[in-house]
């Protein structure tokens, strides 16, 4: 998929920040890869400037600062920092939840008291231990977790909700996640692909169906979201998507 698809994008909009970098660049893609590739801090969010082709990388974005209007401006904000949800195990859960599920306060993961943690952001460094955010450096399978500020209770999970768009309600028709691989494992062939199967399930004919890439989906009101495969033997199958709960 495109660089760009793992960003929300704002036009018209510049936002205050301290930690930034500032590159020159060709175009949005180009200062995405910039973002991605940013070593100096954990890059958030990117502004490019149309008309001086300016990038700025920025450890910011609009949750955290303020915004104001800047007409030749457009915003770009990586989605998993905006999600206040998780999906499955929450791994990468991104999100700002700073208190368990019995409501007692994070313990900064930098920090020793009232507990000696054993992940620590220099330890973990790509695992998102920032401040006394809710994460799971661990892998699990409870979810998101933190110490806690409470010397008697080391560590508690934190109440997390699921991201919609990643389980299903009902049969699945308004599902949006990007799961594509059927329930077997097979591949899902692209909606606008019309090999290894032909068929009209086409953005063009079914416009409100958000029929993109190779996603699972259910235009037609199956039993549940489905794809065409890659398998030439295998006209179509269902995808495996756990029910919201």
């Amino acid at each position: 998929g495109d660089i760009l698809d793992d960003y929300s994008r704002t036009d018209g909009v510049w936002i205050l920040t301290r930690n930034k970098q500032s590159y020159k660049t060709n175009n949005e893609k180009e200062c995405a890869e910039k973002c991605e590739a940013e070593r100096n801090f954990n890059c958030r969010a990117f502004l490019f400037t149309r008309k001086k082709l300016q990038c700025l990388t920025l450890a910011e974005n609009a949750k955290m600062t303020v915004t104001f209007a800047s007409m030749d401006a457009v915003l770009y904000e990586k989605r998993i920092y905006l999600l206040e949800c998780k999906r499955g195990i929450g791994k990468d859960y991104r999100g700002t939840q700073a208190r368990t599920q019995r409501g007692i306060p994070c313990q900064k993961w930098a920090e020793k008291v009232p507990h000696k943690p054993n992940y620590t952001p220099e330890k973990h460094p790509n695992a998102g231990l920032e401040e006394n955010y809710c994460r799971n450096p661990d892998g699990d399978e409870s979810g998101p977790w933190c110490y806690t500020t409470d010397p008697a209770i080391r560590y508690d999970y934190c109440n997390i909700p699921e991201c919609e768009d990643q389980c299903m309600q009902c049969n699945g028709e308004d599902y949006r996640g990007e799961v594509s691989r059927t329930e077997s494992g097979l591949e899902c062939q692209h909606w606008n692909a019309q090999e290894p199967h032909m068929h009209e399930f086409t953005l063009k004919h079914y416009p409100e169906k958000d029929l993109k890439m190779n996603y699972c989906r259910n235009p037609d009101g199956e039993l549940r979201p489905w794809c065409f495969t890659t398998n030439p033997t295998k006209r179509w199958e269902y995808c495996k998507i756990p029910r919201c709960s």
